[in-house]
């Protein structure tokens, strides 16, 4: 069945639908080199040349895609702590909405820190990552925010990982292994 046409000067509608629908076809993907172009037109409706008016390589599609994911996880995050002022609350509500959205949306997450460019770097760095080196420095003031940051960052991304690929393996709770790695923090 043929798409109807978004009427004039809605083009931006298609553009955001080839992104969800690009998003979902690559959250589900065992293996991102079984993502294609011809795949996303054709869950949308549309020709190839609709996608590639909108990006056109595959590679813009896939860093419009991960933009979309990483900025879902990002508003996950801070909004998860938008009203606690502890500094290690927030560490520990940052942590823990950190893992909820990776069991909540294993395939995005993994389209998010696996698949395609996201800004990371020093001076561009992503909102949930500018809220965890707010929270360290709030939290831990005598040592290098950032470091302390990139620690956590590292310690719980691994849990997620680690979570998400030996899921029969018998994990302890989240809170007391975010717990520990908030006092190692401040301890060490």
């Amino acid at each position: 069945m043929a798409r109807l046409r978004n009427p004039k000067g809605q083009g931006r509608r298609l553009r955001d639908e080839i992104i969800v629908t690009g998003q979902r076809l690559l959250a589900a993907a065992v293996d991102e080199r079984q993502f294609t172009v011809r795949a996303v037109a054709d869950a949308v409706g549309v020709t190839m040349p609709s996608v590639y008016m909108h990006f056109p390589t595959r590679a813009a599609l896939l860093s419009a895609i991960t933009e979309r994911g990483f900025g879902m996880f990002d508003h996950h995050l801070t909004e998860s702590i938008a009203r606690v002022q502890e500094p290690a609350e927030r560490i520990r509500g940052l942590g823990r909405a950190y893992l909820e959205f990776a069991a909540t949306h294993p395939g995005l997450y993994r389209v998010v820190f696996s698949i395609g460019p996201a800004k990371l770097g020093a001076g561009d760095e992503r909102a949930s990552f500018v809220a965890l080196v707010d929270a360290a420095a709030a939290c831990v003031p005598e040592i290098d925010a950032r470091d302390a940051a990139i620690w956590l960052w590292s310690v719980v991304h691994g849990l997620a990982n680690l979570r998400l690929t030996k899921p029969d393996f018998d994990w302890p709770a989240t809170g007391p292994l975010i717990d520990e790695a908030l006092n190692n923090l401040c301890v060490g």
